[in-house]
């Protein structure tokens, strides 16, 4: 689910969520392409990472 490129969508602990492209990750962070700009996101800061929801709804 978590490779490179995939797009996912983060639900945080706070229940903000942010959806977009995984751009990388290390042992502690997620880095996520969204809305032009990459967010660095804690790890420890995420509830649920899953599949992005489509479009076709």
């Amino acid at each position: 689910m978590c490779d490179k490129g995939t797009v996912a969508r983060i639900v945080m602990v706070n229940q903000q969520q942010l959806v977009g492209k995984i751009a990388g990750f290390d042992a502690f962070t997620i880095l996520v392409a969204a809305k032009g700009v990459e967010i660095m996101v804690y790890k420890s800061a995420v509830a649920v990472i899953g599949p992005a929801p489509s479009e076709k709804a």
